[in-house]
Protein backbone atom coordinates (compact mmCIF):
# COMPACT_ATOMS: atom_id res chain seq x y z
CA UNK A 1 0.00 0.00 0.00
CA UNK A 2 1.30 3.27 -1.11
CA UNK A 3 1.28 6.14 1.01
CA UNK A 4 -1.41 9.62 -0.02
CA UNK A 5 -0.33 12.85 -2.05
CA UNK A 6 -1.34 15.69 -0.25
CA UNK A 7 -1.28 19.29 -0.82
CA UNK A 8 -1.55 22.49 1.50
CA UNK A 9 -0.50 25.21 2.95
CA UNK A 10 2.20 25.34 5.76
CA UNK A 11 4.33 27.85 7.61
CA UNK A 12 8.09 27.10 7.60
CA UNK A 13 9.00 26.80 11.21
CA UNK A 14 13.01 25.70 11.10
CA UNK A 15 15.33 27.32 8.59
CA UNK A 16 15.99 25.77 5.39
CA UNK A 17 18.90 22.75 4.81
CA UNK A 18 20.45 21.92 1.95
CA UNK A 19 22.88 19.53 0.80
CA UNK A 20 24.13 17.10 -2.01
CA UNK A 21 23.14 13.67 -2.30
CA UNK A 22 25.74 11.14 -3.28
CA UNK A 23 24.53 11.27 -6.62
CA UNK A 24 25.01 14.83 -6.84
CA UNK A 25 21.36 16.17 -6.71
CA UNK A 26 20.94 19.22 -4.85
CA UNK A 27 18.24 18.73 -1.89
CA UNK A 28 16.51 20.96 0.64
CA UNK A 29 14.77 20.11 3.90
CA UNK A 30 12.13 22.19 6.25
CA UNK A 31 10.15 21.15 8.69
CA UNK A 32 6.57 23.44 8.47
CA UNK A 33 3.41 22.86 10.61
CA UNK A 34 0.01 22.94 8.74
CA UNK A 35 -3.20 24.49 10.50
CA UNK A 36 -6.39 22.90 10.08
CA UNK A 37 -9.59 25.10 10.54
CA UNK A 38 -13.17 25.11 10.84
CA UNK A 39 -16.39 26.99 10.92
CA UNK A 40 -18.12 27.17 14.49
CA UNK A 41 -21.68 27.23 15.08
CA UNK A 42 -21.48 31.08 15.03
CA UNK A 43 -20.28 31.03 11.57
CA UNK A 44 -16.43 32.42 12.11
CA UNK A 45 -13.20 30.39 11.23
CA UNK A 46 -10.92 28.98 13.96
CA UNK A 47 -7.70 27.02 14.16
CA UNK A 48 -9.10 23.27 14.57
CA UNK A 49 -6.03 21.10 14.46
CA UNK A 50 -2.74 21.17 12.92
CA UNK A 51 0.61 18.76 12.56
CA UNK A 52 4.15 19.07 11.83
CA UNK A 53 5.74 17.97 8.69
CA UNK A 54 9.73 17.30 7.45
CA UNK A 55 9.10 18.29 4.21
CA UNK A 56 12.31 17.34 1.79
CA UNK A 57 12.54 18.31 -1.81
CA UNK A 58 15.15 17.27 -4.65
CA UNK A 59 16.77 19.20 -8.21
CA UNK A 60 14.54 22.05 -9.18
CA UNK A 61 12.44 21.97 -6.34
CA UNK A 62 15.10 21.54 -3.64
CA UNK A 63 16.11 25.04 -5.38
CA UNK A 64 12.58 26.32 -4.64
CA UNK A 65 12.29 25.38 -1.25
CA UNK A 66 15.82 26.91 -0.53
CA UNK A 67 14.48 30.22 -1.62
CA UNK A 68 12.21 30.72 1.55
CA UNK A 69 13.04 31.10 5.11
CA UNK A 70 11.54 30.25 8.69
CA UNK A 71 8.07 32.39 9.13
CA UNK A 72 7.21 31.94 5.39
CA UNK A 73 4.13 30.12 4.31
CA UNK A 74 4.46 27.80 1.08
CA UNK A 75 2.10 25.54 -0.87
CA UNK A 76 3.13 21.88 -0.95
CA UNK A 77 2.54 19.07 -3.21
CA UNK A 78 4.28 16.20 -2.54
CA UNK A 79 3.50 12.46 -1.49
CA UNK A 80 3.76 11.45 2.57
CA UNK A 81 6.67 9.48 2.84
CA UNK A 82 5.95 8.10 6.77
CA UNK A 83 4.52 9.06 9.35
CA UNK A 84 5.95 8.90 13.22
CA UNK A 85 4.20 10.38 16.54
CA UNK A 86 6.23 13.19 18.30
CA UNK A 87 5.54 13.17 22.06
CA UNK A 88 6.04 16.87 23.32
CA UNK A 89 7.45 17.33 26.97
CA UNK A 90 3.93 18.65 27.81
CA UNK A 91 0.50 17.74 25.65
CA UNK A 92 -0.71 14.70 23.96
CA UNK A 93 0.93 12.93 21.41
CA UNK A 94 0.80 14.59 17.60
CA UNK A 95 1.38 13.10 14.07
CA UNK A 96 4.47 14.09 11.82
CA UNK A 97 4.86 13.30 8.16
CA UNK A 98 7.57 13.05 5.93
CA UNK A 99 6.64 14.65 2.86
CA UNK A 100 9.04 14.53 -0.22
CA UNK A 101 7.76 17.56 -2.42
CA UNK A 102 6.83 17.47 -6.33
CA UNK A 103 6.17 21.46 -6.14
CA UNK A 104 6.86 24.31 -3.35
CA UNK A 105 5.48 27.53 -4.12
CA UNK A 106 4.60 30.96 -2.19
CA UNK A 107 0.71 30.26 -0.53
CA UNK A 108 -1.64 32.28 -2.02
CA UNK A 109 -3.39 34.91 -0.07
CA UNK A 110 -6.92 33.99 -0.04
CA UNK A 111 -9.10 37.11 -0.33
CA UNK A 112 -12.54 37.72 -0.49
CA UNK A 113 -13.93 40.34 -2.28
CA UNK A 114 -15.20 43.57 -0.56
CA UNK A 115 -17.89 44.30 -2.50
CA UNK A 116 -21.08 46.43 -1.34
CA UNK A 117 -24.22 44.89 -0.08
CA UNK A 118 -27.34 46.31 -1.34
CA UNK A 119 -29.38 48.22 1.20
Amino acid sequence: MSLPLITGTARIVSEPRRGVTKTNELWASVIARFIGCRKTDAGKWEEDTSFSASIIAFGDTARALFAFAKGDDIEVHGKVRDVTVWQPPTGDPRPQLQIAATVVEAAQQRRRSRQPIAA
